[in-house]
């Protein structure tokens, strides 16, 4: 009868067992998913800068990235010949915008417009997160003014060009090239307008030539040679 007794009970633990490890392996795999899609889910949330993770950066911009946003829109087309606009966010002593004028392939003038820097001493780094439109349009059938605005980290600032100022008359025909041409080799895996920041490089985000000729380069003597007057607007990080 004991015996009897003890077999049965053997039988329980046995299928009690079995039951626990089915459970197990049909759970395991489960938590498993869950923890792994969860660990993603977090992982790129904090590398896009997105939700809890955007601690006043840029949203769904990657640190030391810049992104160039195009604005065709009706209404900035209405208001500009051309128009973009560029984010970033970026982890270092300060950013710089210049405005260059060449003449004959040569430069004449180079001006710092905007200088973007943190607000801590610029000899340390800090997160510093900016935004930077620009527009070109005519004022007056003899002006061409160059509109652009700044915001950096909570500070903005407008201001505009006179491209008359820099001997353009109203019968040159312009042409523009932007969207940061010479750096499409850099351009990141998710985003075909969204380049990995490098520091003391040269971010041209707009070439502006006055013999109505676009042409495609990474060298400023090439771009300007043999034009009247042509400019050059562009970002460094340092």
């Amino acid at each position: 009868m004991d015996n009897n007794q003890n077999d049965q009970d053997l039988l329980k633990l046995i299928k009690k067992s079995k039951r626990k490890k089915r459970i197990q392996t049909i759970f395991s795999p489960l938590v498993l998913i869950l923890l792994t899609l969860t660990i993603s889910s977090t992982l790129l949330l904090n590398y896009f800068n997105i939700g809890p993770f955007s601690d006043n950066k840029i949203a769904g911009l990657p640190d030391n990235h810049l992104r160039w946003n195009q604005t065709n829109s009706a209404f900035n087309n209405l208001i500009f010949n051309l128009s973009s606009s560029y984010d970033f966010n970026y982890y270092g002593k300060h950013v710089e915008l210049w405005f260059e004028h060449y003449q004959d392939g040569k430069k004449v003038s180079s001006k710092q417009i905007g200088p973007i820097a943190s607000y801590d001493s610029e000899s340390k780094k800090s997160e510093i997160r900016g935004s930077l439109a620009y527009g070109m349009g005519n004022k007056t059938e003899e002006e061409f003014i160059l509109s652009y605005h700044l915001e950096v980290n909570g500070a903005s600032g407008t201001n505009q060009i006179n491209l008359k100022d820099y001997g353009i008359k109203n019968t040159d025909l312009l042409s523009y090239t932007y969207g940061i041409y010479e750096m499409t080799n850099s351009q990141t895996f998710f985003s075909e307008n969204t380049y990995s920041i490098e520091p003391n490089t040269t971010y041209d985000i707009l070439v502006i030539r006055n013999d109505g000729i676009s042409y495609m380069s990474t060298n400023r003597e090439q771009q300007m040679k043999n034009v009247p007057n042509g400019f050059v607007l562009y970002l460094i990080f340092k």
